[in-house]
C-alpha cells in the first residue's frame, strides 16, 4: 500500500489549529515533510502521528484507516465494465473506480492515491509504462501496487521496465475472478 501523505490544510484540520502553525512546526524542523515538485508540502503519515504523539495530540482513527479503493485504467470500456461487475460480485466492499487515460488518472492520484492500480499497457494519449514511470518517480505514489495488463505483445524494453517497477502483470485476456483474488492478496485482505 502506498505512504500517505497530507497537505498543510489538512494537518491543521486534525490538530485543530491555524495552517500557519504547521507552517510553522515545518519550519522549526517540528514536523518532517516535502515540498512538491509544483511547491507544495506533504505531511507523511508516519511523521504526522509520531509529531502528534511527542505533542500529546489526539490521533483521530480516519487518518489510520487503509484505503480500499482501487483504480482501473484501460481505454477499452468493456474491459472496465468486466472488471467492475467482478469487483461487485466477488469483493463489493471494494470501490474501483474506472478511468479510460492515464492523464485523467494521474490527477486523480495525486488528489486522492488509492490501495492499488491495475492498468493497462496499451493505451492512446499516455500508456502504461508512462503513468507508472510517473508514479514511480514521485515519493507519494511510488509504494502504490500496481498490476499491468496487455492484451499486446510487449517490446522487450517495456517487459524488462514493467518486470523491475510493476507488482504483477496479467495478459488479457484473463479470468476476471483471477484478478480479484490478486488484487486482494497485494491489499492484504484475507480471501479465505
Amino acid at each position: 500500500m502506498a505512504n500517505k501523505f497530507y497537505t498543510i490544510f489538512e494537518v491543521a484540520n486534525f490538530c485543530g489549529v491555524p495552517h500557519a502553525n504547521v507552517s510553522d512546526w515545518i519550519t522549526a524542523g517540528r514536523l518532517i515533510a516535502h515540498e512538491t515538485p509544483g511547491g507544495h508540502m506533504r505531511i507523511p503519515l508516519e511523521e504526522l502521528i509520531v509529531f502528534m504523539k511527542k505533542s500529546c495530540l489526539p490521533i483521530p482513527p480516519a487518518i489510520l484507516a487503509k484505503s480500499t479503493y482501487i483504480m482501473v485504467i484501460d481505454d477499452e470500456q468493456d474491459i472496465l465494465m468486466m472488471i467492475r461487475n467482478a469487483f461487485k460480485r466477488l469483493a463489493p466492499h471494494i470501490e474501483i473506480v474506472a478511468l479510460s487515460n492515464g492523464i485523467e488518472a494521474l490527477n486523480l492520484i495525486e488528489e486522492n492515491p488509492p490501495a492499488l492500480i491495475v492498468m493497462d499497457i496499451v493505451m492512446a494519449e499516455m500508456n502504461g509504462i508512462q503513468v507508472c514511470k510517473r508514479l514511480k518517480s514521485c515519493p507519494e505514489t511510488a509504494g502504490i501496487k500496481v498490476i499491468a495488463i496487455s492484451g499486446k505483445e510487449l517490446i522487450p524494453e517495456h517487459q524488462k521496465y514493467l518486470a523491475e517497477n510493476a507488482d504483477c502483470f496479467i495478459k488479457k485476456p484473463f479470468s476476471p475472478e483471477i484478478l480479484v483474488r490478486k488484487c486482494q492478496e497485494f491489499m492484504g485482505i484475507n480471501i479465505g
